[in-house]
């Protein structure tokens, strides 16, 4: 079974005007709750087999900081493609993914991550919101990466970084 986990990276600054939306970085809020998350994802033993996200420094940094609290000691995939990408572009990069990995972590943006998810695993024309920091374990039913596509998973949780900061703090 296949298990694919989608971050939304945590909340970023949006008090210097000089700066493009890529390069904005993690408030302090946002690095509370990625912190959080990674306390939460370690305890729990949820460590990807293989782990991409966006290059957006907001991205990255929620990326750093969580896999640091995890101890996460493998490559991890740092993919341009993957900032403000639609679902389509989603679609087509998780399915390039390695056979041998069991499980995927994506970090990414909204909507494209919102949009994945609810065509990923609704029956319908719901939409599944992603917040920040917010974090969807859905367990596929496809039996390679390759095979990925619309109504295939089931998801299993759905947490906030607001909540996983009030549990773990």
């Amino acid at each position: 079974m296949l298990t694919l986990g989608i971050l939304r990276h945590a909340k970023s600054e949006w008090g210097n005007p000089q700066l493009d939306d890529f390069n904005r970085p993690l408030n302090e809020r946002g690095k509370t709750e990625a912190d959080s998350m990674g306390s939460a994802l370690a305890k729990l033993n949820l460590a990807p087999d293989v782990w991409i996200s966006s290059t957006a420094i907001r991205a990255r940094e929620t990326t750093s900081i969580i896999s640091q609290k995890m101890q996460f000691k493998k490559a991890i995939a740092w993919d341009p493609e993957l900032y403000l990408c639609t679902a389509g572009k989603l679609y087509e990069q998780i399915r390039k993914t390695e056979t041998s990995a069991s499980s995927v972590l994506v970090v990414g943006h909204n909507p494209g991550l919102e949009e994945f998810v609810s065509s990923l695993v609704a029956t319908g024309p719901a939409l599944i919101r992603i917040t920040t920091c917010c974090l969807a374990i859905i367990e596929l039913s496809v039996p390679v990466w390759s095979d990925l596509k619309e109504r295939k998973g089931t998801l299993k949780a759905l947490v906030s970084g607001k909540m996983i900061k009030k549990l773990w703090r």
